[in-house]
């Protein structure tokens, strides 16, 4: 039990640190969601508003991630 909750600790400790460091290096600003990308949206938008993929999931596509 105790190498569990060491192991969580650890990983919840990585989390933060990551969090910590995007916010540090992004200056605090995220990307937001594009409404007329449907993979954004995840299909709560009407079809006829999605106007594409928004420049992060076409990056992605191209470089073949999924």
């Amino acid at each position: 039990m105790a190498s569990r909750i060491h192991e969580l600790e650890t990983a919840l400790n990585r989390l933060v640190l990551l969090v910590e460091n995007t916010l540090n290096e992004s200056e605090g600003e995220w990307p937001q969601a594009d409404l007329g990308c449907i993979d954004c949206t995840s299909g709560t938008v009407l079809a006829k508003l999605n106007t594409g993929p928004c420049a992060f999931h076409a990056a992605k596509r191209l470089l073949g991630q999924p």
